[in-house]
Formats: C-alpha cells, sequence, structure tokens
C-alpha cells in the first residue's frame, strides 16, 4: 500500500471481510505496513474483529506502531481503539490515544487525543470528550494547549450545557498562549438555546494585537438566529484593525 522496502513484511488474516466479520477472533497483523510512510520498519497493526461500518464484539482494537498520516517524527507512536466504529460506538468505553498524532504537523511527540465514545454525527453520552496535548490545526506554540469537550456533536448539542476550552488554539495565529473559547450548545447552523455564547481571548481572524480582545454571542446561528435579541459583542476585534483596547472579559458586556 504506497510501497513496502522489506521483502520480508506480510499480512495474516482470519476471515477478515472488508464491510463485514463473520468471524469475532479475525486479525489482521502487518510488519511494515506503509500507509504514506512509516520509518519505523516494525511498525505493526492489529485488529479484532473491527468492522468498517461497526464492530460486533466490544472488546475489538487497533494498535499501530508508527501509523503516519501525514508524517510522524516520533517512531513510538501509536493508536489504541477499543470498539470504536466510524458511524457509531456501541461501548460508551470506547477511546483512541494517540502519542505524536500529526494532523498538519506536533511539535511535542508527547501529543495525545483521548476520546470516550465520541461519533462523528452525534454522541450517546453526554459525558463523552476529547482532550488534546499540542493539537495542530495551524500552529500552535505552546504544546501544553488543549481542547476538552462534552458531548459536542457536530451538526447539533443535545446537552445546552455542552463546552469547549480551548489553551492557544490557533486558527490563523494567537499570540498569547492563554487565549481559549468556551462554547454552551454552540450548534453549527443553529443554537437551540437562545443563551448560548461563544468567548474568546485573543481570538485571532486577521491578527489581534491584544490578548484581552474577545467576541461574546448570544444565539448567533451561522445563516440566520431564530432569537431576534440575538446579538455579538466585539471588543477590540481586528479585521483591519481597532485603536480602542476596551474591556478584557464577556461579562463586560452581558
Amino acid at each position: 500500500m504506497c510501497g513496502c522496502q522489506d521483502p520480508g513484511a506480510y499480512i495474516t488474516m482470519v476471515c477478515y471481510k472488508m464491510g463485514g466479520c463473520q468471524d469475532p477472533g479475525a486479525y489482521i497483523t502487518m510488519l511494515w505496513y506503509k500507509m504514506g510512510g512509516c520509518q519505523d520498519p516494525g511498525a505493526y497493526i492489529t485488529m479484532v474483529c473491527y468492522k468498517m461500518g461497526g464492530c460486533q464484539d466490544p472488546g475489538a482494537y487497533i494498535t499501530m506502531l508508527c501509523y503516519k498520516m501525514g508524517g510522524c517524527q516520533y517512531s513510538g507512536a501509536y493508536i489504541i481503539m477499543v470498539c470504536y466504529t466510524m458511524g457509531g460506538c456501541q461501548d460508551h468505553g470506547a477511546y483512541i490515544t494517540m502519542v505524536c498524532y500529526k494532523m498538519g504537523g506536533c511539535q511535542d511527540p508527547g501529543a495525545y487525543i483521548t476520546m470516550l465514545c465520541y461519533k462523528i454525527g452525534g454522541c450517546q453520552d453526554h459525558g463523552a470528550y476529547i482532550t488534546m496535548v499540542c493539537y495542530k490545526m495551524g500552529g500552535c506554540q505552546d504544546p501544553g494547549a488543549y481542547i476538552t469537550m462534552v458531548c459536542y456533536k457536530m451538526g447539533g448539542c443535545q446537552d445546552p450545557g455542552a463546552y469547549i476550552t480551548m489553551v492557544c488554539y490557533k486558527m490563523g495565529g494567537c499570540q498569547d498562549p492563554g487565549a481559549y473559547i468556551t462554547m454552551l450548545c454552540y450548534k453549527m447552523g443553529g443554537c437551540q438555546d437562545p443563551g448560548a455564547y461563544i468567548t474568546m481571548l485573543c481570538y485571532k481572524m486577521g491578527g489581534c494585537q491584544d490578548p484581552g480582545a474577545y467576541i461574546t454571542m448570544l444565539c448567533y446561528k451561522m445563516g440566520g438566529c431564530q432569537d431576534t435579541g440575538a446579538y455579538i459583542t466585539m471588543l477590540w476585534y481586528e479585521m483591519c484593525g481597532c485603536q480602542d483596547h476596551g474591556p478584557t472579559h464577556y461579562n463586560d458586556v452581558l
């Protein structure tokens, strides 16, 4: 798959069916499996009845050493999954742990992601969360940066108490590693609770010279707002620049 420099590499399969698996003991073992390149020839993948689109056995897992999705500087990087199904998760204890998982680059090889039953397109357990250390979406100067989510559903949120907290989350750059965003039931394409809000410290859309700058929104809907009283307040939000620094906390305008 993209090439294998070691002629001794192999694949072992016991009733592994693409799109289903009749035997929950089925597995694949690979030495030097290359998906975009792997610097460590000892890298491998182990699967126990992992079904693309579902998993009959909640104990199914994948372990990878030096799995490259865009490159991994640390050859000891790995992913562990317990019944993680693309499109659903039967076991709320499912999780993924990654060391130096690169999505655009990660300066700290100790970076990781932990997920509890995080379902792309919904989350059955409101306590589900993601924690990231030095997760890079465009770059993060502080390797201690993280994101925490409680039942954040792409396309909606069943619990209005859901939130995201970010330290030095870079969307175009953030000079202050203490910058963060907090959201209560912020739905991409709508918001069920008119009290939902976003608070940002030094959120850069075009640059922000003052780390105290922020945006507060009540029921701000991308493409409309159900509550006519909804508003956006910006203090020293720079789109080409602003000379007045103003207050530094969202409560000052709520």
